[in-house]
């Protein structure tokens, strides 16, 4: 079972955590990776390191993610072009990315895949 919330903010209130991030990205990454709060307090250079390699934020929707990635890589779309967003993240970026929110509209916190 991954850490909790819970669990993660008690680890932070006993210094057992770095604060880097805050618990909500610190829960998103166990949830992705299966890594229980026993494991995350053990590990937590080592786990805040490949958060901080693969973390790339919280979006609201697919759109806002889609769009991040698209003017980090200096991609520009006519704006009468219509995209899907959840098919271009379903078709393709699904196979880059962990994502951990709500599957519906894409809301959550997304990380590379190592």
């Amino acid at each position: 079972m991954s850490a909790t919330y819970e669990e993660i903010e008690i680890a932070f209130d006993n210094g057992d955590l770095d604060t880097t991030y805050p618990p909500s990205v610190y829960e998103a990454f166990c949830a992705v990776r299966e890594i229980d709060i026993e494991d995350l307090t053990y590990y937590y250079r080592k786990y805040a390191n490949e958060i901080s390699d693969n973390y790339v934020g919280y979006f609201e929707n697919y759109r806002a993610f889609v769009e991040f990635k698209l003017d980090n890589e200096g991609v520009e779309i006519p704006e009468w072009i219509a995209v899907d967003y959840e098919a271009s993240w379903n078709a393709d970026l699904i196979h880059e990315y962990d994502f951990e929110g709500v599957d519906s509209n894409g809301d959550g916190h997304y990380f590379r895949k190592y």
